[in-house]
């Protein structure tokens, strides 16, 4: 991919398409530079220490599978520039006939046969390390016989090319699968694949959340008859459906599969999402949206529960730390991505976009994830329990989403509260005394799940009434555009991003708990910069963009750590029924910040008003950040005390 875009860049610039010699050189001047990088940062992980002297012998001790890596890069840098200069050696240099040239990709394909079979064989004699090194030799030979000029040189070198190039990966897949055991190959490189398609799903359906609100107006031009009350269902009975569908997923990923329940989300999400970019009217763009929200509701607690069965404890935060990284990605990327779709295909390209994805997940899914179930979980439980949390959740996220339009002492709004009350309460009161309850309420006596669930709540809050209208205050009362609000707040979420990675890694050694506490101080300091220094003027360095940086460290030591301390001390049998509660409790955060934030700003008439609404909005957050802090450094246990399952 890199070369012959560096090569039509470089040649592009001298605008002279006969230095290809002088490019060449350059581009194998970097190749060499970047495989010494490359051996620098793996040679101690290549090689057990060997006796001065051993020479060539040395190649047939290396044991670990990352050389099998460095020769796959070596090798890839060779053929890159092999495929990009060997026509125009022959062309330019020796004036030899394109038709010749064209030819010779046949006879290089069918060297590519024969060394597929030949290098296989031989390296069952000789051994991996040294066919490998053969065929890099006669690989690296094909260059100068280009040099000769003559039909037949090049015929030979393209023949012993292809038998060199398409020896390559099986040698390089047989000498893993020599020095890696199956079950650790199947752990590491499991446990990787599995990381990879739910971050990609947790991408994908992160930015989903954010990502239409970029394109209501566009859809509001769409149907123009429809009223906005209608189509603010278009954003509420997604997140309804799959806030109120959670805790049934959860139970059927423990109970059907995880992997089963993952795979069949992603059809509901692709099958919403086709519909959602081709609706025609009001009414089915909302029920696509519903279908969508199935395959969202499924997304969460099998893709958390398949994550976390891959993974040794001992990496768990790691992975944790990636998977809450891409998420924030998501969130840094979604209003500039969801402007640049609207902008470029309109507001059908933000469900569309979902498509191509959910099916590249779908597809590697099937082979690359592990299925796993919980083992004590029942084949049967307490179906009246399904509706009553389904409808209990939907009508109180319901109240709280509505409450901005409705009024909290609505009608509508009151008996939604209402309603939504009296159905949980009565699932909770299921709960504790059916033999097989929907969601096991004995998971919060386990104390880091419960201490940091509720930790969750204040975080959340605070984070979410912070986001969810400062690009309206941006766009409103400083007149900045949608493109340009969206640039402005990305810092936050890309700091988030990279600190979620590097603090998976140090929660594996210290724990979460110090770095929630730091996540905590840092939503504070954030906030205080806003009453400080954002005003109903423009001020992007201080009153932007250093609160959006802390509340980003606030979010990159939260978000994952959140998700990890509730979760590392859940039985593994447990993993989709906490993963769903967890979730839960995260929707309705959500909801809960958004629904106080909208309230806090109301209907400002002018700048002044809109900022001291907006001061409202950060003391709350401040507040709920200092309660995070207090809960995780006197409430949520030590490191010491905390109780890690062996599975």
């Amino acid at each position: 991919i890199i070369v012959p875009f560096a090569t039509s860049s470089v040649r592009s610039a001298f605008n002279d398409s006969g230095l290809w010699r002088e490019v060449w050189l350059f581009e194998t001047v970097i190749s060499a530079i970047i495989l010494a990088v490359v051996y620098a940062a793996l040679r101690k992980d290549v090689s057990p220490k060997l006796p001065l002297g051993a020479g060539i012998k040395a190649v047939s001790r290396l044991q670990h599978w990352k050389l099998a890596v460095f020769f796959y890069m070596a090798f890839a840098f060779v053929a890159a520039s092999w495929f990009q200069f060997f026509g125009l050696s022959l062309e330019n240099d020796h004036n030899l006939s394109r038709e010749l040239t064209t030819h010779l990709w046949a006879v290089m394909g069918v060297g590519g046969v024969l060394g597929a079979l030949i290098f296989g064989r031989l390296s069952d004699r000789l051994g991996r390390p040294k066919t490998m090194c053969l065929v890099t030799t006669i690989g690296a030979t094909t260059c100068l016989l280009v040099l000769v000029g003559q039909p037949w040189a090049a015929t030979l070198a393209a023949a012993l090319y292809g038998m060199a190039g398409m020896a390559v990966p099986p040698l390089t897949a047989a000498f893993v699968r020599d020095q890696v055991a199956e079950h650790d190959f199947t752990a590491v490189f499991g446990a990787r694949r599995t990381l990879f398609i739910t971050s990609l799903v947790g991408f994908m359906v992160a930015m989903e959340i954010t990502i239409i609100s970029i394109a209501r107006s566009q859809i509001a031009e769409a149907f123009p008859d429809a009223e906005a009350a209608t189509l603010s269902w278009v954003i509420t009975a997604y997140n309804i459906g799959v806030a109120s569908l959670l805790l049934p997923a959860g139970w059927m990923a423990d109970r059907f599969g995880r992997k089963k329940v993952f795979l069949w989300g992603l059809v509901a999400f692709i099958f919403g999402s086709l519909l959602s970019g081709l609706a025609s009217s009001p009414a089915l763009l909302i029920g696509a949206r519903v279908v969508q929200s199935i395959g969202g509701a499924a997304q969460y607690p099998a893709g958390l529960a398949l994550l976390l069965s891959a993974f040794p404890i001992e990496r768990r935060m790691r992975a944790i730390g990636v998977w809450g990284a891409v998420s924030g990605l998501a969130a840094a990327l979604a209003p500039s991505l969801g402007a640049l779709l609207v902008e470029g295909f309109g507001w059908r390209a933000v469900f569309l976009v979902n498509v191509p994805v959910a099916l590249l997940a779908l597809l590697v899914g099937r082979h690359w994830l592990m299925e796993s179930r919980g083992a004590k979980v029942s084949e049967k439980v307490d179906l009246l329990s399904v509706p009553l949390a389904s409808l209990g959740i939907g009508a109180l996220l319901l109240a709280m989403v509505q409450s901005g339009s409705w009024g909290w002492t609505a009608p509508f709004t009151l008996v939604s509260l209402a309603s939504g009350l009296v159905m949980l309460v009565t699932f909770f009161l299921r709960s504790f005394s059916h033999a097989e309850p929907l969601f096991d309420l004995g998971l919060f006596k386990i104390r880091t799940f419960a201490v940091a669930n509720i930790g969750s709540v204040f975080f959340l809050v605070a984070f979410f009434s912070w986001l969810i209208v400062l690009p309206e205050f941006i766009q409103e009362t400083w007149g900045w555009s949608v493109l340009q609000s969206g640039f402005a707040i990305a810092p936050g979420p890309i700091v988030s991003t990279v600190l979620s990675v590097t603090n998976g890694r140090l929660a594996d050694r210290v724990g979460p708990q110090r770095i929630l506490v730091v996540g905590g101080i840092a939503g504070v300091c954030g906030l205080l910069s806003h009453i400080v220094f954002t005003g109903s003027s423009p001020n992007f360095l201080l009153g932007l963009m250093l609160p959006s940086l802390l509340m980003g460290v606030a979010a990159g030591c939260s978000f994952a750590m959140l998700v990890g301390a509730s979760m590392s001390e859940v039985p593994a049998e447990r993993f989709g029924m906490a993963g769903a509660g967890r979730t839960t409790v995260f929707q309705l955060s959500i909801a809960i910040g958004a629904g106080l934030a909208i309230a806090l700003v109301g209907d400002a008439v002018n700048g002044y008003a809109a900022l001291e609404a907006m001061r409202r909005v950060w003391s709350v957050g401040i507040a709920c950040c200092l309660a995070q802090v207090l809960m995780f450094w006197f409430v949520f246990p030590s490191d010491s005390e905390r109780i890690v399952p062996t599975g």
